[in-house]
């Protein structure tokens, strides 16, 4: 069975960053949750199994959060491309 850091007792959930990503004690930085865990990882017997799933689950979604990247911003870019060649075109460059 894999180790997550969602799994491990030096997860710090007092302070977190993000939903998902949390203070790491051993590794004095934040982590995500859904990290494997590292060689100084210690099994939290005081949480069940379903707080670490949902942890495990916040770190997921952290991660898709993290890598979105706005797609209107591209589309404008693009548009104003397009635009600046038909006039760049028109002119007679």
């Amino acid at each position: 069975m894999s180790k997550y850091c969602s799994d491990c007792k030096n997860l710090n959930l007092a302070k977190k960053k993000v939903k998902g990503i949390y203070f790491c004690k051993k590794l004095d930085e934040y982590t995500n949750t859904c990290n494997h865990s590292c060689n100084d990882f210690i099994l939290n017997y005081e949480m069940n199994s379903f707080e670490k799933q949902k942890l495990y689950d916040d770190g997921k979604k952290a991660l898709i959060k993290h890598d979105d990247k706005p797609i209107s911003l591209y589309l404008f870019l693009f548009i104003i491309s397009i635009v600046t060649l038909i006039g760049l075109q028109i002119i007679g460059f």
